[in-house]
């Protein structure tokens, strides 16, 4: 990769020996790249998102979020507490009501198909790093890691 002002590395460590002396870096980036340096971290900066996710349930905060003990954190607002409420809800619901992963590998490679929102596709590739299918939608140009814990049904069985 190349582009004006831009370094490329290729390990987490040659990117942090890139910034050894500055006082303060961020990494932004996907949970791979979180992952990667959740480790060296000594604080985080975390934002919430408003709306509505695509299965039209509230963005609510960060599970992340909720697993670290109050006396760490730190808000540049208060939280709403009845959002936190609800996430800690919503959490248990989907957790008690959805398969666990392992459980949960209903589609092969090849099979055809449907989630209620984006509509009729095909399993391109199972990422079991990330408990995830990967689906080419019809109706979409790219594909899209879609999480085993969605509710999809296989085409024809609907």
């Amino acid at each position: 990769f190349e582009a004006p002002g831009v370094t490329a590395v290729l390990t987490p460590e040659e990117a942090l020996d890139m910034v050894k002396d500055e006082e303060e870096v961020f990494i932004i980036g996907g949970a791979s790249i979180y992952k990667l340096f959740l480790p060296q971290a000594d604080r985080l900066y975390l934002t919430e998102a408003e709306g509505r996710n695509l299965d039209n349930t509230p963005r609510y905060p960060s599970r992340f979020l909720l697993d670290i003990a109050p006396e760490l954190l730190e808000h540049t607002a208060p939280p709403q507490e009845g959002l936190i409420r609800d996430a800690r809800s919503y959490i248990q619901n989907t957790e008690r009501w959805l398969p666990d992963s392992e459980d949960a590998l209903r589609f092969q490679v090849g099979d055809r198909v449907n989630h209620v929102l984006i509509g009729k596709g095909t399993v391109i590739d199972i990422d079991t790093d990330h408990d995830a299918y990967v689906v080419r939608f019809d109706t979409l140009p790219t594909p899209r890691t879609i999480s085993f814990r969605v509710r999809m049904t296989k085409e024809g069985t609907e």
